[in-house]
């Protein structure tokens, strides 16, 4: 079978830290899943994700894309993250243009469309994640849950095949939380395939057809919910057997 993202023993380790962050991470991706990530922080989720499509370049172990190596040149990273699109936890990482209409033109204008077809691409994704009315508005005047729509309809303006999602839904509140899900269902049905990194364990359960778990770098587990919210060795290194609550000092 050939995935269409497959991670396969990665290693990195950033500059001045003793510990890697990635230490053997592999991970096969097909079409059409919706993905939760799981794991404490510093357990390797973001590292992971910025080398799905090439920001980080492994040290050891390689990354396929339809079962080809990644080259790691100009040409095929651009031709990667046409197709692998990362979308960070802080909007404002990815808007930088003055209006919303200007964020959503950038990516394809600069895949080289015509006027025609960067129009039909930002009317589809205005439509998809609800901000038509956005379109006119600048950037810096949205508020938080309109940024996020709006940073992601800037990705899918690129049509990608996988979405990654790098603790999208952390900040949200729970009406634009839904609002977030709803347009992932709309995407899975296009046959879209999305990673969602979250430490919202319920949002693995009930969500996700499949659930990373890492730890150290590495990943721990890959199945269904039902497995792996029943695998001994997960439940030991998540404490989920603890009761999740702040305690308070009497």
């Amino acid at each position: 079978m050939t995935f269409l993202l497959e991670l396969e023993n990665l290693h990195y380790g950033y500059p001045g830290q003793s510990k890697a962050a990635l230490q053997g991470a592999s991970l096969q991706i097909a079409g059409q899943q919706k993905i939760a990530v799981i794991g404490r922080n510093g357990s390797g989720k973001s590292t992971l994700f910025l080398h799905c499509n090439g920001i980080l370049r492994p040290t050891q172990g390689k990354v396929y894309f339809v079962g080809q190596p990644l080259s790691y040149n100009r040409q095929a990273l651009r031709e990667l993250r046409q197709k692998v699109a990362l979308i960070f936890q802080n909007p404002e990482d990815q808007l930088f243009s003055a209006s919303v209409l200007q964020d959503l033109s950038f990516g394809p204008l600069n895949l080289g469309l015509n006027h025609a077809e960067v129009e039909r691409r930002i009317q589809n994704v205005a439509e998809l994640c609800e901000i038509t009315e956005l379109l006119a508005r600048p950037t810096h005047a949205l508020s938080g849950g309109e940024k996020t729509r709006v940073a992601l309809a800037g990705i899918l303006a690129m049509e990608p095949e996988i979405i990654v999602a790098d603790e999208l839904i952390s900040s949200l509140d729970p009406w634009m939380r839904r609002q977030v899900f709803t347009i992932f269902q709309r995407l899975i049905k296009q046959g879209k395939t999305i990673l969602l990194a979250t430490h919202d364990l319920e949002v693995a359960r009930n969500w996700a057809d499949l659930v990373v778990v890492m730890d150290s770098g590495q990943v721990l587990a890959f199945d269904t919910p039902e497995k792996i919210f029943t695998n001994a060795t997960v439940i030991e290194k998540l404490n989920l057997n603890e009761p999740w609550y702040i305690p308070f000092a009497s």
